[in-house]
């Protein structure tokens, strides 16, 4: 087996994606897919495609079957592809129409956590498989908290959310309409991986 087909095949089996899908993003390249998880990016508009409705099932099947500590699987993930109902969030959020809102994205995963030990850890972790598996998809994907405390007072039975499920973020996702600034080479600059890692060695 060489390098690439280790690297799509630890990757199907960590996020569960069949291996034709995983190497999709190779492009025909052994890393491909680790180069596209360094230079992912944020979206920051969408078209007003909506997410396939087998490519959001995936998504959320994904988050659903996420490890969790002792596994508790801590998590509630409310879809919505209302747009009447996202504007109304944004409205009572006051939030600002435009790239960052709601109402300019044709799907938002309400991403829900209950109050027990590492329940946030878990349901972050599962945002993020939740992002990356959008991405493999060819989506475009953006973590919010802005629009939550609202969420959690006004909306959660409109959401169909438990009472003892609290959100933590907003996972939106879309096909992207302009570039992003990415994580690279874009205005907002990284600090140096120097400064965020340390490894000690034997």
């Amino acid at each position: 087996m060489n390098r690439r087909e280790v690297i799509v095949g630890a990757t199907s089996a960590v996020l569960g994606f069949a291996v034709a899908d995983v190497a999709k993003c190779s492009e025909g390249k052994e890393d491909g897919f680790l180069k596209r998880l360094t230079e992912v990016r944020s979206a920051t508009k969408f078209t007003n495609q909506p997410v396939a409705e087998d490519d959001l099932q995936k998504i959320l099947e994904i988050g659903v079957n996420s490890p969790s500590a002792l596994n508790r699987q801590p998590w509630f993930f409310a879809a919505v592809t209302d747009r009447r109902l996202l504007a109304e969030i944004d409205q009572a959020a006051k939030i600002k129409a435009g790239r960052l809102s709601l109402t300019g994205t044709p799907t938002v995963i309400f991403v829900c956590g209950d109050d027990t030990n590492y329940a946030r850890f878990d349901v972050g972790a599962a945002c993020d498989r939740m992002s990356v598996t959008a991405i493999l998809l060819g989506y475009g994907a953006k973590v919010v908290a802005s629009p939550c405390s609202v969420v959690n007072t006004e909306f959660k039975d409109r959401l169909g959310v438990p009472e003892k499920y609290n959100a933590y973020a907003a996972l939106l996702l879309g096909v992207e309409e302009i570039p992003s600034v990415d994580g690279v080479s874009g205005a907002t600059l990284r600090v140096p991986f120097e400064e965020k890692v340390s490894r000690v060695k034997g």
